[in-house]
């Protein structure tokens, strides 16, 4: 007949092995089911995105609307610039210590204030119009690339550039070179072509 301690070190060497392979269990189940192994024949397609964005005709709508925008809105601010101007001018010609000098002194502090929080206003909504801008620009395009990779049975789509790499200076240019994610593919497979045609309505 075993002994209680002989018992008891079977116990625990059966909850060593028992604990890892109950983990294990449960890391498999949050983890979900195993998806299957991509097909052999799998083919990935080529965006150059750069190009797309310069060449998406909404793109250039949107940039010259923004800026349209926030020139108007400066444009007015230069009034108010103008005017205060004109106030400073004025504040000269009176005595310093009059109640004149001191409500012209003031209210010139106020309107120069309200002037500086009116252009960074002005600069935060442009900042925000032009990154909503480029949000909707980037649906517009994965949404165009998921149709254009269903019709041509491709299983992804990747990023590409230009080969050509410029820049001013080397580091500027080995981190282009670094950035680079595809080095060569199949012009086969680049869609930035039909990308553009499905974008601007001409396919």
């Amino acid at each position: 007949m075993a002994s209680k301690r002989d018992v008891v070190v079977t116990f625990l060497a059966g909850l060593c092995v028992a604990v890892p392979l109950v983990v294990l269990a449960e890391l498999a189940r949050e983890a979900g089911p195993v998806h299957a192994a991509p097909p052999a024949n799998a083919c990935v397609g080529f965006v150059d995105v750069d190009e797309v964005m310069k060449k998406y005709s909404k793109t250039k709508e949107l940039q010259t609307k923004i800026k349209g925008d926030r020139d108007a809105a400066l444009k007015a601010l230069e009034e108010k610039s103008q005017k205060l101007a004109s106030s400073k001018e004025e504040l000269e010609l009176l005595t310093r210590g009059t109640t004149a000098h001191q409500k012209l002194d003031k209210q010139i502090r106020i309107d120069a204030f309200t002037i500086k929080l009116e252009e960074e206003m002005i600069q935060r909504e442009s900042d925000e119009k032009v990154w909503r801008a480029y949000r909707d620009i980037y649906r517009d395009i994965t949404s165009a690339v998921e149709d254009i990779a269903k019709k041509r049975g491709l299983s992804a789509v990747l990023m590409r550039s230009s080969p050509e790499i410029e820049g001013k200076s080397e580091p500027e240019i080995i981190q282009k070179i670094l950035l680079r994610q595809v080095l060569w593919s199949d012009e086969s497979l680049d869609v930035t072509k039909d990308l553009l045609l499905v974008l601007n309505g001409q396919k």
